[in-house]
């Protein structure tokens, strides 16, 4: 369960950082025609939270084996949502960048992403209690 958070989320950083260091290259190469790219944004939020979802699948996977929750069915759920999540969200952001009618389904990664620790939030808080 959590190698598959762990997994996407070395992945995604490693992809997600050489994306920002191409295109910090071309932003300081001088070439107008990338700055002017009105899609460039799409491209820098895709890095972000490429990057950002990669650290968060990371943490939890550290955080379920650190407090040995892979048995309970809910941080299953929540482990397959965060993994989800980081496949739907940043991948769609990138993709909006070149035909913006594929970004319609982006926001449903953030609200995964979002249940995904508020199921771990729980499981903690009820861990923490026993």
């Amino acid at each position: 369960m959590e190698r598959r958070n762990l997994l996407i989320g070395v992945i995604w950083v490693f992809i997600f950082l050489i994306m920002g260091f191409f295109m910090e290259m071309q932003m300081i190469s001088g070439r107008e025609v990338w700055k002017q790219n009105p899609h460039f944004g799409l491209l820098k939020a895709a890095h972000v939270y490429g990057t950002a979802f990669g650290i968060l699948n990371i943490i939890y996977a550290l955080i379920i084996r650190s407090y040995s929750l892979q048995s309970e069915k809910m941080v299953q759920v929540g482990s397959l949502l965060a993994f989800i999540a980081a496949l739907i969200y940043p991948v769609l952001l990138f993709l909006g960048a070149f035909e913006t009618s594929l970004m319609i389904g982006a926001p449903v990664g953030a609200v995964t992403m979002i249940i995904s620790y508020g199921i771990l939030a729980v499981s903690l808080v009820k861990n923490s209690s026993n």
